[in-house]
C-alpha cells in the first residue's frame, strides 16, 4: 500500500492550517493539541491587524505595502487597509477581498511542508490498510505501507496505490 499525496493541494491545505494556527496565536487564542483553528474572520479589525503582523514578521518591513501594490494592480482598485487607530476600537476594514488575498498569499508563499506531506501520505496508507483489514479475514500484517507516492487531487480525492505481491 503506497499512500498518495498531492504536493500542491495537500501542501496548500497544510500551509493554510499552519497559517490559521499562527493567526490564532497572534490573536492570543490558545488551541488544544490537535484542535483545528476556525476560518479567520477577515472583516474583524484584530484579525486584519494580526494578518498584517504575520506578513511583516515573515516578509520584513514593507511586506504588506508590497503586497498591497500587487493586489491593487491585479484588482484594478485601491485596497482599503485597516486603520490602526480605528482598529483599537474594533473598526476593521470592509475590504474583505484584500485580507482574503493576503491570507492566500501568505499560505501560498510558505515553504512546502515536505515532512508533513510524508506524514499525511503515511497516515493515508494506514487508514486504507485499516479499511481493507478491519472486519475481514485479511491480516493487517500482510498489508505493508510502502513509500510515499505523489498523486494529483481530483473530484474523487487523492489516489493511493495498492500493490499486490506474493
Amino acid at each position: 500500500m503506497h499512500g498518495g499525496v498531492d504536493p500542491v493541494a495537500d501542501g496548500r491545505a497544510i500551509n493554510e492550517r499552519a497559517l490559521r494556527v499562527a493567526l490564532a496565536r497572534q490573536l492570543g487564542v490558545t488551541l488544544e493539541p490537535g484542535e483545528d483553528p476556525v476560518q479567520p474572520a477577515l472583516r474583524d479589525a484584530k484579525t486584519q491587524r494580526a494578518l498584517e503582523a504575520i506578513a511583516t514578521e515573515r516578509g520584513g518591513e514593507g511586506a504588506v505595502a508590497t503586497f498591497q501594490a500587487r493586489f491593487e494592480q491585479s484588482a484594478g482598485r485601491p485596497a482599503k487597509r485597516v486603520n490602526p487607530a480605528l482598529a483599537l476600537v474594533g473598526q476593521g476594514s470592509e475590504d474583505e477581498a484584500f485580507y482574503r488575498a493576503l491570507f492566500d498569499d501568505l499560505a501560498r508563499r510558505a515553504p512546502r511542508p515536505e515532512a508533513a506531506l510524508a506524514q499525511l501520505a503515511q497516515q493515508r496508507g494506514v487508514e486504507v490498510r485499516r479499511g481493507l483489514t478491519e472486519g475481514t479475514a485479511l491480516d493487517a500484517t500482510r498489508v505493508a505501507i510502502g513509500k510515499v507516492e505523489p498523486s494529483t487531487a481530483d473530484k474523487g480525492g487523492i489516489a493511493s496505490r495498492l500493490e499486490l505481491g506474493a
